[in-house]
């Protein structure tokens, strides 16, 4: 038997746009952007941390979610078309100190829910 995901059991996530998942990793905040429309699964760490080690398991999830849904189920995965966009310095904003993560992880959020790019926050 297959556990279903108490937080999605009645919720279909391929309806949404954008899923933003604020990620802590050892009192620092970072921010995940699942982007429906492009594919593309985005780690967004404003100290230069490139996330692969959690955008394939975010990967996962979603082809979990798929095969748990009776309205995809009947198809693959689309495995292949989803990008994994790891986090740098060239594309994310980083923070000149050590404890306006949270800030930026809030920025990165606001800016992407309202379709700005995130180079728009410089801290």
């Amino acid at each position: 038997m297959r556990q279903v995901s108490a937080y999605t059991r009645n919720i279909d996530i391929f309806q949404y746009q954008l899923i933003l998942i604020p990620v802590i990793v050892k009192s620092h905040w970072t921010l995940i952007a699942v982007d429906m429309a492009l594919n593309q699964i985005r780690y967004l760490d404003s100290q230069a941390g490139t996330g692969m080690q959690f955008l394939p398991a975010i990967k996962r999830w979603l082809a979990h979610e798929w095969n748990r849904n009776s309205t995809y189920n009947a198809t693959a995965f689309p495995t292949e078309q989803w990008r994994l966009l790891p986090s740098t310095p060239a594309t994310t904003p980083q923070q000149q100190d050590l404890t306006s993560c949270g800030v930026f992880m809030l920025m990165f959020a606001e800016l992407l829910s309202d379709g700005q790019d995130i180079t728009r926050f410089d801290g």
